[in-house]
């Protein structure tokens, strides 16, 4: 992966996604913890952030609510954002 992709996902990220899953993907108390092994890509894969990015998400391993969708997002950045996502899920591991 190039690193500008990780970076343009890093950034999107921080301003998409962080205020519910934290700059750190650690959650808060407005959205879980990406580092989760719920969301390891054999149980949670791709499509499935592809498709609570694009349609927003019923609450169902959490307490927080449903997950609303990600407005004036596109697909290219969704992209971007999964791969940053998946890039810190390998390089900080997966808490239980």
């Amino acid at each position: 992966m190039p690193l500008a992709a990780e970076a343009d996902g890093a950034t999107i990220y921080q301003a998409r996604c962080a205020s519910c899953h934290g700059e750190d993907l650690r959650g808060t108390d407005k959205g879980p913890t990406q580092l989760s092994i719920v969301y390891e890509p054999n149980h949670h894969g791709d499509e499935s952030y592809r498709s609570a990015i694009r349609n927003g998400a019923p609450q169902h391993h959490w307490s927080f609510g449903n997950m609303p969708a990600v407005e004036d997002i596109t697909d290219d950045q969704i992209e971007q954002v999964i791969t940053y996502i998946r890039t810190q899920q390998q390089e900080l591991g997966f808490e239980q």
